[in-house]
């Protein structure tokens, strides 16, 4: 079963080409959420070994915006838009990077439960790579974040994102804060999306929504 790790998420040092982040948590390896990721490539967790890989719509060469170590998490493939970084980019790196959809048939994982889809605007650029898993019968619960801020880097917008998801066969769920925790409630769609943690699930799914357990944990994360 694959999974995302947020922990090994926030412990980027550059969300870069694509964080997509996936642990086996049939064994997994506890050192893993204190390592450093690299600029231009994520972590994945596969069998217990752990390899390093970007992921991409499609296998080959890339150019990543990297950006000074203080705001490596806005690293990108596109211009950096957020206005944090803006004029911090240190250098450029090529990055080889791989579509999802071959790289789990080369791994040959068959199984992929729940994602977590971080990357710095390029959050379409997996998806279209991973269209054969998106839109199989195991289709994968998404947590994907979505923001205007990083799409327009990439030329495109967070609602072209959402679009995506939706031909794919998701319903879009925003994750809110309530008493005592976090709730779902059924997020519809906007021309312009600033800023917005969403969870994607198809009908398949829905089952699983009601044994979610959200609450509000010492670091402020939802379990």
């Amino acid at each position: 079963m694959l999974t995302s790790c947020p922990s090994l998420q926030s412990d980027c040092d550059g969300e870069g080409i694509v964080q997509l982040t996936l642990l086996r948590l049939t064994q997994p390896p506890d050192e893993i959420g204190q390592q450093r990721l690299g600029d231009a490539h994520q972590l994945i967790a596969v069998d217990g070994a752990v390899v390093f890989q970007a992921l991409s719509n499609a296998d080959g060469t890339i150019s990543l915006n990297v950006c000074e170590p203080a705001y490596g998490g806005c690293n990108s493939i596109g211009t950096v838009t957020h206005e944090a970084a803006v004029g911090h980019v240190s250098h450029v790196e090529q990055v080889t990077c791989r579509t999802l959809d071959s790289f789990l048939a080369e791994k040959q994982v068959r199984r992929v439960d729940v994602m977590k889809l971080d990357v710095e605007g390029a959050e379409q650029l997996v998806l279209l790579g991973g269209k054969e898993l998106f839109t199989g019968a195991g289709a994968p619960v998404l947590f994907c974040e979505l923001s205007d801020w990083t799409a327009r880097g990439l030329g495109t917008t967070a609602a072209k994102t959402w679009d995506l998801m939706v031909s794919y066969g998701y319903k879009i769920y925003s994750i809110q804060r309530s008493e005592g925790g976090y709730r779902l409630a059924q997020c519809p769609r906007a021309e312009r999306i600033e800023y917005e943690d969403v969870l994607a699930c198809k009908p398949a799914h829905e089952p699983l929504l009601g044994r979610m357990r959200w609450a509000t944990v010492s670091t402020g994360a939802a379990v």
